[in-house]
């Protein structure tokens, strides 16, 4: 009888272990998921840069920028927010994932600029012909 008490309370103890961890596990898996860092400091400039090169589309076909050269531009915009997506989906840590969104930004960033730099030309080359 003694000895089945002591592997009971031992069994309990065991238990109580495995269930703190589990929910330790838990949360980390849940903080790892919500993507709090996204939302809160990198969301709203994406979406701004991704609204401002679909915005550029109408000035771009203003100024006689050629339809392959806008579909290039918005092909490398959508690769950009796929791994944006990927990175989103993986089981990282929210600086892991900060590091790699921050890159995307300037990525975003680059793209949106190197746009600006293509109207500019195809505007100043038509300015040139006129």
């Amino acid at each position: 009888m003694a000895l089945l008490n002591q592997n009971k309370v031992k069994a309990q103890a065991q238990e109580e272990a495995v269930s703190q961890v589990y929910e330790q596990e838990m949360f980390k898996f849940a903080d790892r998921s919500l993507n709090k860092g996204y939302h809160l400091l990198y969301k709203k400039k994406i979406d701004e840069l991704n609204t401002a090169l679909l915005g550029m589309n109408a000035e771009a076909v203003q100024a006689g920028v050629q339809a392959a050269y806008i579909l290039a531009i918005h092909a490398e915009r959508d690769r950009i927010n796929a791994d944006i997506r990927i990175i989103l989906d993986a089981y990282l840590d929210d600086a892991k994932k900060g590091e790699q969104l921050r890159v995307y930004i300037g990525e975003l960033t680059a793209l949106r600029n190197d746009f600006r730099r293509l109207i500019s030309l195809f505007k100043t080359s038509q300015d040139l012909t006129e």
